[in-house]
């Protein structure tokens, strides 16, 4: 059987294009998943950024739904908060770490 026999078996495929508000409303489901188990926050802020970045190139400067920009939103606030809670872990850590250090002639270690 040629080739030509063989495409009247195949079914034509049908090209599936998702739209703005499909991709909108996957975004979504992804980030409430992915809260759900714990993923952290800056994890998902960085996926969901490319994510953002891909659906630009993709459908251009459309606007977002709003349950889905409430949701952004609410995770880059979110992103942020957890960002400052880690600066402010790692300058205490290196704080303390600063006051380990013996430094010749410190007057809190004279007998």
């Amino acid at each position: 059987m040629g080739v030509g026999g063989l495409n009247r078996f195949m079914a034509k495929v049908q090209k599936s294009r998702v739209t703005a508000n499909q991709f909108d409303q996957g975004l979504v489901e992804e980030i409430t998943h992915a809260r759900g188990i714990n993923v952290t926050t800056n994890m998902v802020s960085n996926a969901v950024m490319f994510s953002l970045m891909v659906r630009k190139r993709l459908y251009g400067d459309v606007k977002m739904t709003d349950s889905a920009s409430t949701v952004v939103s609410r995770l880059m606030q979110d992103a942020k908060a957890e960002r400052a809670e880690y600066e402010i872990r790692q300058k205490e850590a290196a704080r303390q770490q600063e006051q380990r250090v013996i430094i010749p002639g410190d007057p809190r270690f004279r007998n």
